[in-house]
């Protein structure tokens, strides 16, 4: 990625946009990678239990970035946590 002196109305020094990465890697990357394998493979009746300790922000930051990751994934989940935990499942969907 190579990079330019400012351009005369800019403070900042420049790149190509070409040049640059694709994708956004957040804080929770590594967690959600983890989230969507244990889905994808998650037995009915069962909930992925994420320990809050583990990760740091707030439990909207973790619920949200799930969120973003299932509706790109076109996935349905459900979310519920307390004071220790996050928990994720695929919602039943009734037999008709």
């Amino acid at each position: 990625m190579a990079t330019r002196k400012p351009e005369e109305h800019c403070s900042f020094y420049t790149v190509s946009h070409t040049d640059l990465p694709s994708g956004r890697k957040g804080k929770h990357h590594a967690m959600l990678l983890k989230v969507l394998q244990d889905l994808e493979h998650l037995s009915e009746g069962r909930a992925i239990r994420i320990p809050l300790a583990d990760y740091s922000g707030s439990i909207a930051d973790i619920r949200s970035a799930i969120h973003r990751a299932t509706v790109k994934q076109k996935l349905e989940i459900a979310t519920s946590s307390d004071d220790e935990f996050f928990y994720v499942w695929k919602p039943r969907h009734p037999q008709g």
